[in-house]
């Protein structure tokens, strides 16, 4: 038993969790899309790459920005400036590699090359996203991205049973780019505590936050003891949740019985003031913090999602920002795929040439 807590809001009363629909996951190589063309996004958030102008798609534009295969180099000096560029070298530095090995190129070109490519590999990303709707798990986060002077948002979806990736890149920041990528879908999300996240009935809240601002406000105040013990008894929750094993009906009623534990908890020492808010964050994403409990193949925290965003992190540390629209849709295309074929066990030099 911990210290007698202060006067707090009473605990709430659990939800009772809605029936969980599954739908059909259908997975397949990322490189068979292209032979398939672009795929509609259907469900009234149809992909459109078009809507800015910013990318070629239409016969007007010069033929070698729609047909990659068409310039002086072949497919291997092709996918060799394609890779550099994936692992963070600029345009200047992937000039220097590439002289390094005997081919010589302008800046230019290499810029031209890594453009060519997004395009061509526009109708993979498509397909990508028609399948990540077929997911029963998605994984998504989002960060802060500069474009052309303004703050846009990076998004990354994730479906760890296909090992699809989806990074996005827009200046919407609400439940519209959910609604654009993952359109009616109706299976479980795992993401932070995020507002635009809220209109998802079943998701698994990520407990990685969680753990880290009971820690935060820990160690702000070091000599409350309230702080210390919220601190440790949700460290212990957690690891019972975790090393809960029992049947599909009993996973589903423990469900309710962990999320009881942190409300109590949270009602108990909400009244203390370096409390107060992380209570009603207690309170409000009790129930969600569990679904990894009624349902073992959810993941209890958001890492996955948030190791897919360090890469373009360390990437917008060496480049700083994108200079045009056409830029971030290239990025979001070439790291999209050649994320996505890697977690697959694809060697994605081979995809890539295969594609080009």
């Amino acid at each position: 038993a911990g210290p007698a807590g202060p006067a707090g809001p009473a605990a709430a009363a659990a939800a009772p969790d809605g029936p969980e629909s599954r739908p059909e996951n259908a997975g397949s190589q990322a490189s068979q899309a292209a032979k398939a063309g672009r795929a509609g996004g259907g469900n009234g958030s149809e992909i459109d790459w078009t809507r800015t102008n910013d990318i070629p798609d239409s016969p007007d534009e010069p033929f070698h920005l729609q047909n990659p295969q068409k310039g002086v180099f072949g497919v291997n000096v092709q996918a060799d400036t394609i890779s550099n560029w994936c692992h963070r070298l600029p345009f200047r530095m992937n000039q220097s590699s590439l002289s390094d090995g005997g081919v010589s190129m302008s800046i230019g070109t290499v810029s031209k090359i890594v453009t060519n490519a997004g395009i061509a590999l526009m109708p993979v990303l498509d397909g990508n996203i028609e399948r990540l709707r077929k997911a029963r798990i998605i994984h998504a986060d989002k960060t802060s991205y500069r474009v052309n002077g303004k703050n846009w948002h990076l998004w990354v979806f994730y479906d760890p049973q296909n090992k699809i990736v989806v990074y996005w890149m827009t200046q919407e920041k609400d439940r519209a780019v959910l609604d654009r990528i993952l359109g009616d879908w109706d299976g479980i999300l795992v993401c932070d505590g995020a507002p635009v996240f809220g209109a998802y009935a079943k998701k698994q809240r990520c407990w990685a936050h969680i753990l880290r601002e009971a820690h935060y406000i820990r160690r702000n105040n070091p000599n409350n003891k309230y702080a210390r013990y919220v601190d440790d008894r949700l460290g212990k929750i957690f690891h019972d949740a975790k090393e809960f094993v029992g049947s599909p009906e009993e996973r589903r009623a423990k469900r309710y019985e962990f999320a009881r534990r942190v409300r109590v908890l949270a009602a108990e020492y909400g009244g203390d003031s370096a409390l107060r808010e992380f209570a009603v964050t207690l309170q409000n994403a009790a129930f969600d913090l569990f679904m990894f409990v009624a349902d073992p193949d959810v993941a209890p925290t958001n890492n996955p999602a948030e190791q897919l965003l360090r890469e373009p992190v360390v990437v917008r540390k060496i480049r700083g920002s994108l200079r045009a629209a056409r830029s971030a849709m290239v990025m979001c295309a070439l790291l999209s795929c050649m994320t996505t074929w890697k977690r697959q066990g694809l060697d994605p030099i081979i995809e890539l040439k295969n594609l080009l």
